[in-house]
């Protein structure tokens, strides 16, 4: 259940916000000289030919030459598209190359004119997941990045599903449902996100299957309890079974209120005994802060950037949370802007009123031990963080959770 909540979630750093954010990482970590700052695409072109073909940089900046040069070349210049393809295909790194390739298709996955090509793709990078390869690359990563050994499978799970989830919409594409169906079962063996098994239970819908549906949509709702389209999905399915309004009702109560004891006992049980390290923040009106300010208080810490889609659909939950404890001296509520570009800081939070007290980054998202934003902390009175909460998913009730965080800790 834990997964629901921290991997479409995890917005790991290179794919924080979506299918096809391999860029964002690349803002960070590309040297200044790298070609990718090149903003003119022909000019880009004319150096990043001769860069893939010769293969004299580094393999992950190669990674997104390549990826950056078929998202160019794809309706336009058959030759160079082929490079580009011929370099991800061949590609040792077989995570991050399925991750390039997955980005593309994303992004033309509405061009009917170019499914021949993005279907070839996503077929290769679909063959990529199931390979040791794929496996091996994409754990190495995460080690790099410091996860945790149950942090590493589950991500690798993520992404893997992710990538699977583009080709089965690929295979409806085709019309081979039933194909689509088997691709779906594979990935919710080890992945069961609401998403995908909102796309799965669709397939089965169509194929008759209608108590399959309905049981898949019931397991969404249980992982989020809030998402109203899960509910209405639900309802869908449990007409077709000729379910009365009454016993449908029934259904969702209890999926919800299962899902909701189930997801407090999980949450709660893994506790943590880590302390909070010192830091010195300056606030976006200019204010520095340390660490121990707010020792004495129950402080929740939320790690965040402009940037990031799920962050901006968690922050006004957030806002709502500090509304909620807005009269409780006890409670501390703090965002940390981890944005390279500060100046976009401000305009945002004015721009939708948000309340919370904002501060820069600076190295305070390394001290805490950051993977992958948002990435949000509860510390206890005496400056222990007690618990961690990565990412944000639609329909997860926010206010609620972390409702139970602080209750613990009071």
């Amino acid at each position: 259940m834990k997964k629901y909540l921290i991997l479409l979630l995890i917005t790991i750093a290179f794919i924080s916000c979506g299918k096809e954010t391999l860029k964002d990482q690349s803002k960070v970590s590309k040297p200044q000289e790298s070609i990718l700052m090149i903003e003119d695409d022909g000019a880009f072109l004319k150096k990043a030919i001769p860069i893939i073909k010769g293969k004299k940089v580094s393999e992950m900046e190669l990674i997104q030459i390549a990826e950056r040069t078929l998202k160019i070349t794809i309706s336009t210049d058959e030759s160079n598209y082929n490079i580009a393809k011929k370099y991800l295909s061949e590609c040792p790194n077989k995570f991050f190359s399925a991750m390039s390739l997955n980005s593309v298709v994303w992004e033309n996955r509405e061009n009917e004119k170019l499914f021949k090509k993005t279907n070839e793709l996503i077929n290769i990078a679909n063959n990529f997941t199931y390979t040791k390869g794929f496996a091996d690359s994409g754990l190495s990563y995460f080690d790099s990045r410091g996860y945790a050994p149950e942090e590493k499978n589950e991500a690798l799970s993520a992404y893997r599903g992710m990538i699977r989830d583009t080709y089965a919409v690929y295979l409806v594409k085709q019309g081979k449902i039933e194909e689509a169906i088997k691709t779906y079962e594979t990935v919710l063996k080890e992945y069961e996100e609401t998403g995908i098994l909102l796309n799965y239970a669709t397939l089965l819908n169509k194929m008759n299957r209608y108590k399959e549906a309905l049981e898949a949509t019931i397991t969404a709702l249980r992982a989020t309890t809030g998402s109203e389209e899960v509910k209405d999905s639900l309802r869908v399915y449990a007409k077709n079974l000729a379910y009365s309004e009454t016993e449908i009702n029934a259904i969702i109560d209890e999926a919800i209120q299962g899902g909701r004891s189930e997801l407090k006992e999980e949450l709660l049980a893994d506790k943590l005994d880590i302390p909070m390290p010192s830091f010195e923040l300056l606030s976006l009106n200019g204010r520095l802060v340390n660490s121990k300010e707010f020792i004495g208080k129950i402080l929740i810490v939320d790690f965040w950037a402009t940037w990031c889609a799920p962050c901006i659909k968690e922050f006004p939950h957030l806002n709502e949370l500090l509304k909620k404890y807005a009269s409780d001296d006890d409670i501390r509520i703090i965002a940390i802007s981890t944005d390279q570009d500060r100046e976009k800081v401000a305009p945002f939070i004015e721009e939708n009123n948000y309340q919370m007290s904002i501060f820069y980054n600076d190295n305070t998202s390394k001290a805490f031990g950051v993977n992958g934003i948002p990435t949000l902390f509860v510390v206890d009175k005496k400056g222990i963080i007690r618990y961690k909460k990565v990412g944000f998913t639609e329909g997860e009730e926010f206010v609620k959770i972390m409702g139970w965080y602080i209750d613990s800790l009071k």
